[in-house]
């Protein structure tokens, strides 16, 4: 079985944005307590007659238990039929100063109950499935390959464990070796 991620949370976003060569910070929380707060969820690196497989899900819910199911957060999950299965939340950010470098720090709170050293094709799935952040200029979006046949980014994220120039490797959501709960 290929690597599968079917329940992944993030309960909270926050980022910190500070401009080179001034005094300012701005800073952008998220809290999915009322809507997705114009976060849109997104599919890519798979071929296009993979699809169907994927089992593809993005959606505001409640958190699952034994977390605080009075809380919601925006789930994410997908079964990785590609070997490559990229996962991705976006949210373009208004009210910064156009021509500024900004400097950004990402605070993520994200709930898994995936297992750690455990036997999987490509890794155990709660190590193989890393997560990554970034902060691009441009619409981070899936297009088509080359050939047409598969769903890739426009955005240079790298593959797999690597960092890439416009998206961090910041870990996994492996929880512990023996969880079985988020």
């Amino acid at each position: 079985m290929k690597n599968s991620i079917k329940n992944s949370f993030a309960l909270a976003i926050c980022l910190l944005l500070s401009a080179n060569n001034a005094h300012t910070q701005t800073t952008f929380e998220f809290d999915f307590a009322n809507d997705q707060q114009g976060w849109v969820g997104g599919f890519s690196d798979y071929y296009l007659v993979q699809e169907a497989g994927c089992e593809l899900e993005f959606k505001r819910t409640q958190l699952p238990a034994p977390l605080n199911t009075n809380k919601f957060a925006l789930k994410i999950s997908g079964k990785n039929v590609s070997d490559d299965l990229f996962m991705f939340l976006k949210k373009q950010l208004t009210g910064l100063e156009p021509s500024t470098d900004y400097k950004a720090v990402f605070d993520v709170e994200f709930a898994s109950e995936a297992a750690t050293n455990q036997i999987g094709v490509g890794g155990a799935p709660g190590e193989a499935v890393v997560m990554k952040v970034g902060a691009v200029r441009q619409e981070p979006q899936r297009i088509l390959s080359p050939a047409g046949d598969a769903y890739i980014m426009n955005i240079d994220k790298a593959n797999q464990t690597q960092p890439g120039p416009e998206m961090d490797t910041i870990g996994h959501v492996g929880v512990s070796d023996t969880t079985t709960v988020f």
